[in-house]
């Protein structure tokens, strides 16, 4: 076996000697080859070679498989087609974290997988467990780089938002607010990387009821988007759908309609229709149709949304929550009520187990859930 990290740089880059190495490393049993061509160690064998190392080498292994992993894990949300890799490869990130957490290892490379898995764990809708990840990564930032760093914004921007899909709005705030301070200082007011921490600082303020204190927030954001990015990238419509969301919130209908319907065109045409993006932006057309008393209209976009998002993010996830919820509202509008029923204990369980029972989406739902099945037992 190679004695150290550096050693092996040499090997993996030539691409005969690499395969020789893992043909005589499949001989004697030490690597097994998967049914997608995929190598692997068996656990006993990883930890034997563990032990047989001293401490500095266990580091510098860690660091070097930081490295790789860094290069490999190309997750990005609008980009399904990385999702499939990222799963497979997550494991591997939550186990190289908890080596370096093991060995005391407090590298660069380290902490970015950190991010990483936080922010699949949050995308995946376990928020508990990115919650854990997003602590970490900020309390590692801080020591690395110091409070004020260009590096803790990003940190500090991924537990604000975190915190505020938790329902835990007053704790998210001034994760938020350091986050947008650091990036103005560094930035001015507007560059492209403070659109993610302005749409959360909207987003943040229109959870707590502060409407109009939200909207330069989210206006500021769409601005940005639509000046560096141009009017029809994806970040323009997620701009485009959050102006939306507000607009429908302060009951400007008509005003709002318009925004979903340009974002839902972009969405559709950049990301395609089965989507997250658009099975959200499908989700707000149909709450804004149903306040608009177009329910017949409103129905199918609802029904769109929760397809889309059972299908791709699962049937237990808290946006499939969100759908059934909204379509649940539909149905109970149209007086459908056995299937609105039913639709909205879905809901009431899925945010229950993902969000906690006090989350104010929760509640929301216990509380449709109650007046349905009130109708429903005078029918």
């Amino acid at each position: 076996m190679w004695s150290n990290a550096r050693g092996l740089r040499p090997i993996i880059a030539d691409e005969l000697v690499r395969d020789d190495a893992l043909a005589a490393l499949s001989r004697y049993s030490l690597l097994q080859m998967g049914d997608e061509g995929q190598w692997g160690m068996h656990q006993l064998v990883q930890a034997v070679y563990r032990d047989q190392m001293g401490e500095a080498e266990a580091r510098e292994w860690i660091v070097a498989v930081g490295q790789w992993l860094a290069k490999v894990y190309q997750f990005d949300y609008y980009e399904m087609e990385t999702w499939p890799a990222a799963v497979r490869l997550l494991p591997h990130l939550q186990a190289a974290v908890a080596l370096a957490e093991q060995w005391g290892v407090e590298h660069e490379e380290i902490r970015g997988l950190i991010n990483m898995v936080g922010l699949y764990l949050q995308h995946d809708g376990q928020l508990q467990e990115a919650r854990v990840y997003y602590e970490r990564h900020l309390a590692l930032t801080e020591k690395m780089w110091g409070a004020e760093h260009l590096a803790m914004a990003t940190s500090l921007h991924n537990m604000g938002n975190l915190l505020e899909n938790m329902g835990e709005l007053a704790e998210a705030r001034p994760y938020t607010e350091r986050a947008l301070a650091i990036y103005e200082k560094e930035f001015g007011a507007e560059h492209l990387d403070l659109a993610p921490t302005l749409h959360s600082m909207g987003g943040l303020l229109e959870s707590m009821g502060e409407l109009a204190e939200a909207r330069p927030y989210v206006e500021r954001a769409l601005a940005i988007h639509e000046k560096e990015l141009g009017p029809d990238h994806p970040a323009t419509a997620t701009s485009l759908n959050n102006m939306a969301v507000l607009l429908n919130n302060m009951g400007e209908l008509a005003e709002a309609r318009p925004y979903y319907e340009r974002a839902l065109a972009i969405y559709e045409r950049e990301l395609g229709a089965e989507h997250p993006s658009t099975a959200a932006t499908l989700s707000g057309l149909s709450i804004l149709l149903q306040e608009m008393g177009e329910l017949a209209e409103a129905r199918p976009y609802a029904e769109r949304s929760l397809a889309i998002r059972e299908k791709v993010l699962g049937a237990e996830h808290p946006e499939t929550a969100n759908s059934l919820n909204n379509l649940a509202v539909v149905l109970a509008y149209l007086e459908e009520y056995p299937e609105a029923v039913r639709l909205m204990r879905r809901a009431v369980a899925i945010r229950e187990e993902k969000l906690g029972s006090d989350h104010p989406q929760t509640e929301a739902s216990r509380e449709n859930l109650a007046a349905m099945e009130a109708d429903l037992g005078e029918l």
